[in-house]
């Protein structure tokens, strides 16, 4: 289970492009035979009990995102969307 953060307006799911492990200054590693350096994986889940918004609202975004292949948008106007980045950089 993935618990996410709550912020002002209670929790936030967690929404966006996943970091590659080499941009986070890891070696790559092979799990279960899948490669953990994937350029283009994305991630939408810890919706908690208001997962019925928030697929809705969020999943809209997170399209724009994906057929944009451009993060730079979703950020701008939804502030605190990356809240979990910070959290996966310290790991």
């Amino acid at each position: 289970r993935v618990q996410s953060n709550r912020g002002l307006f209670g929790r936030v799911p967690i929404v966006g492009r996943l970091p590659s492990t080499s941009s986070l200054g890891q070696e790559s590693e092979e799990r279960n035979g899948t490669m953990l350096n994937h350029k283009d994986a994305w991630i939408f889940t810890g919706l908690s009990s208001r997962g019925l918004i928030h697929h809705g609202v969020y999943g809209g975004i997170l399209a724009d995102a994906i057929l944009n292949r451009c993060e730079e948008n979703m950020v701008s106007e939804y502030d605190g969307i990356q809240w979990w980045r910070k959290a996966l950089e310290k790991e």
